[in-house]
């Protein structure tokens, strides 16, 4: 008669480890976003971030930016991860004041996880903690000089 075959733990281990790296090795793009670019920023940083959407958009790209894309009494956090699955990749504004901000880190863990391109500009001479060292350790980062500038460098990426 038949019976159900178990595999043993360890088979079910090796197949952990091949889907991890199966998911490892493959961008995943994200599928029908609305928006090119989601700007993680602190809001300490706020004024400079606009700024630099603001060059991003006149260059026909299409930018969310809290706190300008959530809606009148919608929650907030509901919102920030709306606008993080409807983006296609993340322009992170890194600063003293992002790496202090823990809203910032959930942005760029999002969207590191779900391994969409990164660009980190650089706006001060803040070293990398720890999370964002650990992705971004091989990433090239921009190194802030004029919002222009700034978007010329990811527009030509």
């Amino acid at each position: 008669s038949w019976a159900p075959f178990d595999p043993p733990a360890w088979a079910e281990d090796q197949y952990a480890v091949l889907r991890a790296i199966e998911l490892l090795d493959k961008t995943r793009p994200a599928p029908d976003t609305q928006f090119d670019f989601f700007v993680s920023h602190s809001s300490a940083d706020a004024a400079r971030a606009q700024q630099l959407v603001e060059h991003l958009e006149a260059a026909g790209k299409t930018c969310w930016i809290a706190p300008r894309n959530v809606p009148g009494g919608k929650d907030f956090a509901t919102e920030i991860i709306n606008g993080l699955k409807a983006s296609r990749e993340l322009v992170l504004i890194y600063s003293a004041n992002a790496a202090r901000s823990r809203h910032v880190l959930r942005e760029f863990l999002f969207m590191a996880e779900a391994n969409r391109r990164i660009f980190p500009v650089m706006l001060d001479g803040t070293d990398l903690v720890d999370q964002f060292e650990y992705y971004l350790l091989a990433v090239q980062r921009i190194a802030a000089v004029s919002p222009q500038t700034d978007a010329m460098s990811i527009l030509k990426v």
